[in-house]
């Protein structure tokens, strides 16, 4: 058994799957990589194949038909023997000493049931670093021991895969108990409150170990841009109150999701010049599920009613003048 598994879900990137498995072979050999290929059109399987020849510890799979690409991304750790699944996706790369720092972690703490890690943001070429609007507030290294206090502080953090390491045995107990398959994108953020909820001993690691392409997201693309923000105001909602009811954990993490990123995605869509009958369908499911909240009428009203033209010269100043003060 490896003691650590990559579990990466891929479509249609064969160029930036390759980056991705590069950097983690230059960083060990003592390390399992599965690759679970959701039909790719793009070369992958021949890729893959020839670098399963060569590299004894790559095992690649590929679908028959397309999946859901969260049904993929469980596929992976099925597939995984390692006693800890780093999930990891098909276009971020490691940094430098990432493998070595989480392994000496897993060493530290034995039984611990997650690692969360923090990451460097970089355009979609990673030769630059950018500054990335993070979606948890923790300056420093921590052990939770406590579920509704992690979830608090991670839960708007989990949901982006390759930021976490997940001990593969209480996973799969986890699954066993079932819940998760409704939450399409999201069965791994219910997962991980699953295995909080017997046993909360998580720890997250400050150090920058994953290389984020900023701009350069696979899960808008597999659901269209209101689908996704559809996903992640239902998912979040559900699950959150599935595990805590209506607790203020519940409201805070939502509230972070919205400040964090749903602004920020509507920010996006206005510079595109998103139609009209999209952002008329997003302000209407935001209403429904954020109406009490006061980000909702200070920041998701104004930026919807305000000219795309008028937003993109604001973002233009933004950038230009005040983001380095971050």
């Amino acid at each position: 058994m490896y003691p650590l598994s990559f579990c990466i879900p891929t479509y249609n990137r064969s160029q930036l799957l390759a980056e991705t498995l590069e950097t983690i072979l230059s960083q060990s050999s003592k390390v399992e990589i599965i690759v679970s290929d959701n039909c790719s059109l793009d070369g992958t399987q021949i890729f893959m194949e020839g670098l399963c020849k060569k590299y004894p510890q790559i095992r690649y799979y590929r679908w028959d038909s397309p999946v859901e690409c969260g049904r993929n991304l469980l596929h992976t750790v099925e597939l995984a023997t390692g006693k800890y699944c780093w999930l990891m996706t098909d276009d971020d790369c490691l940094e430098p000493g990432a493998i070595g720092h989480v392994m000496e972690l897993l060493q530290l703490y034995s039984e611990i049931t997650g690692i969360s890690v923090n990451v460097e943001g970089y355009d979609r070429y990673l030769k630059e670093k950018k500054k990335i609007r993070y979606s948890h507030s923790l300056q420093t290294s921590r052990l939770f021991q406590e579920e509704k206090e992690c979830f608090q502080a991670l839960g708007a953090w989990f949901g982006y895969w390759s930021a976490h390491i997940i001990d593969r045995a209480k996973w799969n107990v986890a699954k066993q108990k079932g819940g998760y398959e409704s939450f399409l994108g999201y069965h791994h953020l219910y997962l991980f409150l699953s295995m909080l909820r017997t046993d909360p001993y998580w720890y997250f690691t400050v150090k920058k170990c994953v290389a984020y392409r900023a701009d350069n997201e696979s899960f808008s693309v597999d659901y269209g841009a209101y689908r996704r923000y559809e996903i992640d105001v239902i998912a979040y909602k559900k699950i959150g109150v599935e595990f805590f009811c209506q607790d203020k954990v519940v409201k805070h993490v939502r509230n972070t999701i919205l400040h964090k990123y749903h602004f920020w995605q509507l920010v996006t869509l206005k510079c595109h010049f998103a139609s009209v009958r999209i952002l008329w369908k997003i302000f209407f499911l935001s209403f429904r599920h954020y109406s009490f909240f006061c980000s909702f009428w200070c920041k998701i009203v104004p930026l919807i009613i305000t000219p795309a033209p008028l937003v993109l010269g604001m973002r233009w100043i933004y950038r230009r003048w005040f983001k380095h003060l971050r």
